[in-house]
């Protein structure tokens, strides 16, 4: 988790990654270079480009998952398919509201 959380916070201080309202959000050299500093401020071994990338996908695909059962619990109307999210799963993005739409 204190990785995720790593990463998120690095993450957010890339605004070319994420904030599409930015002129540089367009531009693949700058967002490119912001992939790669992103990696290196992980410190991981074997931690590239690829997997800030793959990173990114996933939290986002979470990140919309969990939300989506919070504004609709119970897509079928009945009590067997009420899902609620797994708070901490949830909650642990908090950082995230402003960041992955």
């Amino acid at each position: 988790i204190e990785t995720t959380v790593k990463f998120i916070q690095e993450y957010k201080t890339h605004e070319c990654l994420w904030d599409f309202t930015l002129a540089v959000y367009k531009d693949k050299n700058r967002r490119d270079a912001a992939y790669v500093k992103l990696a290196e401020s992980m410190g991981l071994p074997d931690f590239g480009v690829a997997e800030v990338e793959n990173n990114i996908k996933t939290l986002r695909s979470t990140y919309n998952q969990e939300k989506k059962k919070v504004a609709d619990p119970c897509r079928r109307n009945t009590l067997h398919y009420c899902l609620v999210p797994t708070q901490h799963k949830y909650w642990s993005f908090c950082p995230l509201c402003g960041v992955l739409h």
